[in-house]
């Protein structure tokens, strides 16, 4: 799983010898290691938007699902070890666990789970690649769960020199334009069919997170998630 992956790279971030970059969220392991984080958001909080894979032939009235209490109604599906189920604990709602990604698909199948929160920019490429294997994969087209869950560059303590060329150069890249076109070729492709602006947002709280206003106002889209992929 994901957890123990997770300690064995935080050790070799804190030996700053056969790894010393890493990428990952705030609060795992290898954020917790002796690393200097670099809180430049390298996926610009696209890792917190997501959608549900679904049965479509369970027939699942999702559009009840409007809050963190009605979301609570239906069953979702994690990975064990997987960040976010830290996040589904800390709002009340307990996800079923099997090992890994493959074994939720033969669940979702037999309708013993309902959900399987993908990310936004994940979900499309899991469908054209399981669905031969599991025909009734669809995306559930009218809800996005949202959280907070930046993905940061994280240099092991011992090459601070190293620190400072990445933020020097993710600055350099966003000031330069470059950053936002990267962003548009790898992964607005992937969300356009997804219809975000449309959907329901319900934003839960993350404990990870240093963000002190969290779901506070009405939940939005960010502009650069609607903006046509153009100029590739």
């Amino acid at each position: 799983g994901q957890a123990p992956m997770a300690r064995r790279q935080a050790l070799l971030l804190n030996e700053g010898e056969l790894m010393n970059v890493q990428w990952a969220s705030p609060g795992i392991d290898i954020a917790n290691a002796q690393v200097i984080e670099i809180p430049i958001d390298i996926l610009r909080g696209l890792q917190g938007y997501r959608v549900c894979l679904i049965n479509n032939q369970a027939g699942v009235d999702f559009s009840r699902i409007n809050n963190v209490e009605s979301l609570k109604t239906i069953r979702l599906g994690q990975g064990v070890g997987w960040t976010e189920l830290e996040i589904y604990y800390a709002n009340g709602i307990r996800p079923l666990e099997p090992p890994n990604l493959t074994g939720l698909y033969p669940m979702l199948g037999f309708k013993r789970i309902d959900c399987i929160p993908l990310g936004i920019n994940e979900i499309n490429n899991i469908i054209e690649r399981e669905q031969k294997t599991f025909p009734f994969m669809a995306v559930e087209p009218g809800l996005l769960i949202y959280y907070d869950l930046p993905i940061y560059f994280y240099v092991s303590k011992k090459h601070p020199e190293i620190a400072k060329r990445f933020e020097l150069g993710l600055k350099k890249l966003k000031a330069s334009g470059e950053f936002d076109r990267l962003f548009q070729k790898y992964h607005l492709q992937n969300i356009q069919g997804l219809k975000l602006q449309n959907r329901r947002i319900i934003c839960l709280k993350s404990p990870l997170s240093h963000n002190q206003h969290q779901c506070e106002g009405p939940q939005t889209i960010p502009d650069f998630f609607k903006a046509p992929a153009k100029n590739l």
